[in-house]
């Protein structure tokens, strides 16, 4: 029994560190967004480019699945799915901002990429996002033990277990 449990750990681990990272590019890549601005017609169809800051700077307004940190994105297996696992990623640095306002240091979350708005003549506009995020907080728990705050881990860390540890780090030199 234990030596199946240990087997699929390394199968997620495998899995996570092989797909979510092609999986939160495919995603932000594939993000298409309708806004309802009002453009004139004459500049309906100009490309405008702006910078990816516009869009993590929006990022992270909610804070419903681990509070107090802000909310950014995760998955989970589908309903019924056994193994059934869960998923997140910082793919906007909101965790690494949120350690950061509570005592932490950067955990060097760093991103690059554009955003792509094409008007178009109904007033909406076409937008598309290209993000690649690097030293990205990410953790992989078990779907079935709890949620996204308290589901056991798997792979990676939450930010409230980083907090802890450093406080008893620093602790201990005290």
């Amino acid at each position: 029994m234990l030596r199946d449990s240990q087997n699929d750990q390394r199968r997620v681990v495998t899995i996570t560190s092989r797909f979510v990272t092609p999986l939160l590019t495919l995603l932000v890549f594939g993000l298409i967004v309708s806004s309802f601005i009002k453009i004139d017609s004459a500049q309906a169809g100009q490309v405008v480019q702006r910078p990816i800051s516009d869009f993590i700077s929006t990022q992270g307004t909610t804070s419903m699945f681990i509070p107090p940190v802000p909310d950014y994105i995760g998955w989970t297996t589908a309903a019924g799915f056994q193994p059934a696992y869960g998923a997140s990623v910082d793919y906007a640095g909101v965790a690494n901002r949120w350690l950061m306002a509570n005592g932490h240091s950067s955990l060097g979350t760093t991103f690059r990429g554009s955003i792509s708005e094409r008007p178009l003549s109904d007033g909406r506009a076409l937008v598309s996002v290209e993000l690649a995020t690097k030293n990205a907080l990410a953790f992989v728990f078990d779907l079935n033990s709890g949620d996204f705050a308290t589901g056991t881990l798997l792979f990676g860390y939450r930010e409230r277990r980083i907090l802890k540890t450093i406080y008893r780090f620093i602790k201990g030199f005290l």
